[in-house]
């Protein structure tokens, strides 16, 4: 079996859902909070100065009550250095009152203060994440705490709110070994004339592939709800592992199901299906 792999479902909303709880930096108008609900990572918004500290205080209205099991952020410059944290709260409990750094109940992540992001890519990408998971806990309202230290633009991508599927194996949800990933290269090659050889560079496209062996009844009715509802057209989060060492920004793949194939039944009481995931750039 694998190290802790696992599916996430986006929670969605929409850009009117964003709005900002206060910054001491501001937002740039070109670049404003409603790109943090763009499907697309590099659509930022960014902080309207260049402060030694900058801070950026996002709540989310989901709309309605959901299982929330961990928020990302995807495509962001925050340094090694930047801390944030994640507060959420139900319909019944209602909106924040106050920006700021509200303690427990309504802290997700840590018990108190500020988390380090610490999620720097540990190869020579340029794409950094914040994330980490929780048990599911029912809220509505999400408010993302960002702290970058280090004086240059703050830039945010998108914000996932996240309900983690379970796929079979406990607490971590593990799928078979063999999984792995490759690079889908958009290069193009052409011979000229001469014998030369022409080369237009485009864009490295990861696809990751993994097989979970092991899916229940109520497992596979779950994860069929998932494929019904993004198909291959909408974007999920997949997970190689979810504890944070070394190597989770890579380990991360926010994309499109690129390939799903006829689940199999291995037992009487489980099934096997194969998922390959095409990584949004």
């Amino acid at each position: 079996m694998s190290k802790n792999g696992a599916l996430f479902r986006i929670v969605p909303y929409g850009p009117a859902a964003v709005t900002s709880a206060g910054s001491v930096s501001g937002v740039n108008p070109d670049f404003p909070l409603s790109a943090l609900a763009n499907i697309q990572p590099k659509v930022v918004a960014r902080s309207g100065t260049a402060g030694a500290t900058r801070d950026l205080v996002i709540d989310i209205d989901l709309g309605a009550d959901h299982p929330v099991s961990s928020v990302a952020v995807l495509h962001t410059n925050m340094t090694a250095g930047a801390q944030w944290h994640v507060l959420g709260r139900s319909s019944v409990q209602g909106p924040f009152a106050t920006p700021g750094l509200e303690e427990n109940p309504d802290r997700f992540f840590g018990q108190i203060g500020l988390t380090a992001v610490a999620l720097p890519p540990t190869t020579r990408e340029n794409r950094r994440f914040a994330f980490a998971v929780q048990p599911a806990r029912v809220a509505r309202y999400i408010r993302v705490f960002l702290r970058e230290p280090v004086a240059a633009f703050l830039e945010v991508g998108t914000i996932l709110v996240l309900e983690r599927l379970a796929m079979g194996q406990g607490e971590y949800d593990n799928f078979e070994l063999g999984s792995g990933r490759r690079v889908d290269d958009r290069s193009q090659q052409r011979e000229l004339p001469g014998g030369e050889t022409a080369i237009e560079r485009g864009g490295r496209v990861p696809i990751w592939r993994a097989t979970w062996s092991s899916l229940t009844e109520a497992h596979l009715r779950e994860l069929w709800s998932l494929l019904m509802e993004v198909g291959t057209g909408a974007p999920i989060l997949a997970a190689e592992f979810q504890d944070g060492s070394t190597g989770q920004a890579e380990a991360l793949h926010y994309g499109v199901i690129q390939n799903i194939d006829f689940s199999e039944r291995v037992q009487l009481d489980k099934q096997r299906i194969e998922l390959r995931v095409r990584e949004l750039l």
